[in-house]
């Protein structure tokens, strides 16, 4: 028979990535994968609870994918589970599964449909077990080489549904890298929460590019959203390689120093700009976005124009803007 399983995915490219390898799993084993909106035998929504609104956007398609006909298995997973896994559970969904052993709904869909039910809790946690995405989603390949992060910004509810920080070795992000190359992808994302506070042993974010860099193989490599903080003094002139993709997406979140400081964000306006300049000075044509947050408590009309004149400034080609979300702690 064949079962068909859909998905439906809400935030972050680390989220994306994750549904990428788990539809994967479903693709290779015969399953026919649909849209969301369309009959199928397994609905899976990855979730975000970075803001308010991406609360509302899960609960609501978590309850179209209960109202579908026919009795679906629907499994939910990502950041709200985290967050508000006792909430979620009036919702009556079949699993609710967190972040880290995310990597066990193939298992545990597959034997469900076949009349065996598994507490999601007797898989191991592993947020790196992830295979090589190859669902027909995209035709560029995500890279997962981190997860988590330790910097506890005062506005920001990551650390506390995706854990500390923790990288992936090196090894197995070279590895993957090939396998996808070989699956025919001809460019790949490096993605993860923090990824320019990554460390395996002697390799850092800058070291692991260099490697990358240095593989066989036709593809090019791109980077995704990263903290300004971390760049070490050879991390611009890797942008000198044609194989990497002259873009980065740095989170200023403020022009405000006072409201930096309050975030807890780790640099200073001055800091971020230096970086802007640097990478100007040595690529007329870089392109740079951003991240940027209105109305954090506390937050001024000066403090906003601050802001304003800093995006002036930095030339942003785009920016992602948010309003502040208030979030449980």
């Amino acid at each position: 028979m064949n079962r068909k399983v859909a998905f439906k995915t809400l935030g972050c490219r680390l989220n994306q990535f994750e549904t990428d390898s788990i539809a994967t799993q479903f693709h290779e084993a015969g399953y026919s994968i649909v849209d969301f909106s369309d009959p199928a035998d397994i609905y899976i929504i990855n979730t975000c609870t970075v803001t308010g609104q991406s609360d509302k956007k899960s609960r609501n398609l978590i309850r179209q994918a209960i109202r579908k006909g026919n009795g679906p298995l629907v499994i939910v997973t990502g950041c709200m589970v985290n967050n508000h896994k006792d909430e979620l559970r009036t919702l009556p969904a079949d699993y609710y599964i967190e972040n880290n052993r995310k990597t066990s709904i193939f298992a545990l869909a597959a034997a469900h449909l076949d009349g065996i039910l598994q507490d999601p809790g007797q898989f191991s946690a592993d947020v790196f077990g992830y295979i090589p995405a190859d669902a027909p989603f995209h035709t560029r390949s995500l890279i997962k080489i981190q997860d988590g992060c330790d910097n506890y910004c005062t506005f920001c509810i990551v650390p506390f549904v995706r854990g500390r920080a923790a990288s992936r070795p090196a090894g197995d992000v070279l590895e993957n890298i090939r396998q996808v190359v070989d699956r025919g992808y001809r460019e790949v994302i490096l993605t993860g929460v923090n990824i320019g506070r990554y460390r395996d042993g002697d390799t850092d974010f800058e070291s692991l590019i260099g490697k990358i860099l240095n593989m066989e193989g036709n593809f090019r490599l791109r980077i995704s959203s990263m903290e300004p903080d971390g760049f070490g003094e050879g991390f611009t002139e890797l942008f000198r390689n044609p194989r990497l993709m002259p873009h980065l997406h740095l989170c200023l979140q403020s022009g405000s120093d006072r409201i930096l400081r309050r975030m807890r964000r780790m640099y200073t306006l001055g800091e971020f700009m230096d970086i802007i300049g640097r990478i100007r000075t040595g690529f007329e044509e870089f392109n740079l976005t951003t991240d940027v947050m209105v109305g954090f408590p506390g937050e001024t009309d000066e403090d906003f124009e601050m802001t304003c004149r800093a995006v002036k400034e930095a030339g942003f080609s785009h920016i992602h803007t948010f309003k502040y979300s208030r979030r449980p702690g």
